[in-house]
């Protein structure tokens, strides 16, 4: 199994744990660069259809719960975040 692919599974149980995930968080547990975990992000969001939300007041990723199964890409947060983001917690 690649390494890509066990991050993936990773981060799928890390998000399906229904928490809100800061970008911190998900960098020490992956243990990947912030580059790596936007793109990860991205693949969830965009190839996977997977309903993610940025929550700013809890200030992190979670899966929406009552989203509809199938998500139009438009509507996924763009993770662009800069290198201080990742440091907010």
């Amino acid at each position: 199994m690649s390494q890509q692919t066990k991050r993936h599974y990773k981060l799928k149980h890390l998000l399906n744990s229904g928490r809100c995930l800061s970008t911190r968080y998900l960098l020490t547990e992956l243990g990947t660069f912030a580059a790596t975990l936007k793109r990860d992000l991205a693949f969830f969001c965009h190839r996977l259809n997977a309903p993610l939300i940025y929550d700013r007041i809890q200030r992190g990723d979670r899966l929406e719960l009552d989203a509809p199964k199938v998500v139009h890409p438009m509507n996924c947060p763009v993770y662009g975040f800069s290198p201080m983001k990742s440091m907010r917690c």
